[in-house]
């Protein structure tokens, strides 16, 4: 079993020396070229070891980039200045606060949510108030008072 094992250790190492030497060669071919970004170097070694009662399973990844990754999903392009930059932390051309920048925003579209849920109760509430005119139900003045309740809270909720 440790002769795999040791086979297998000697097979991936190599495959990595192999790799390296590849990649230095490919990356003395690119330097030559100057079209070629630096973006396209990378190394991807996966390497599997199954026994009796154990396993091991190993991955190495290099990625050799310059700048920001164009697969992060949490790089953004800056309200401000749109370049690069993190959704969570500073903007590093122009200094604008990202978080707190989309909190804002996210507070304003609540508070404008709210303010239509009032506006829609508050017409609910007066078609209750209608209805119990109409067939002297007192189930309607009830809910009407209700939604009357709810309607205001949700506009001091939106700070109308």
């Amino acid at each position: 079993m440790d002769d795999k094992k040791q086979k297998l250790r000697d097979e991936l190492a190599r495959a990595l020396k192999a790799e390296y030497e590849n990649s230095d060669k490919q990356q003395a071919a690119d330097d030559e070229k100057v079209d070629t970004k630096p973006e396209d170097r990378h190394l991807k070694i996966n390497q599997s070891i199954v026994g009796s009662n154990n396993s091991v399973s190993q991955s190495v990844n290099y990625v050799a980039r310059d700048g920001f990754d164009p697969n992060n999903p949490n790089i953004i392009e800056c309200p401000s200045c749109w370049n690069q930059a993190s959704k969570f932390a500073n903007c590093i051309n122009c200094n604008l606060n990202i978080p707190e920048h989309f909190h804002s925003l996210e507070v304003e579209r609540r508070k404008q949510i709210a303010k239509k849920q009032a506006e829609v109760t508050l017409i609910a509430s007066l078609a209750c108030f209608g209805l119990n005119w109409l067939t002297g139900y007192s189930m309607f003045i009830v809910a009407g008072i209700g939604l009357l309740f709810i309607a205001t809270a949700l506009s001091k909720l939106s700070g109308k």
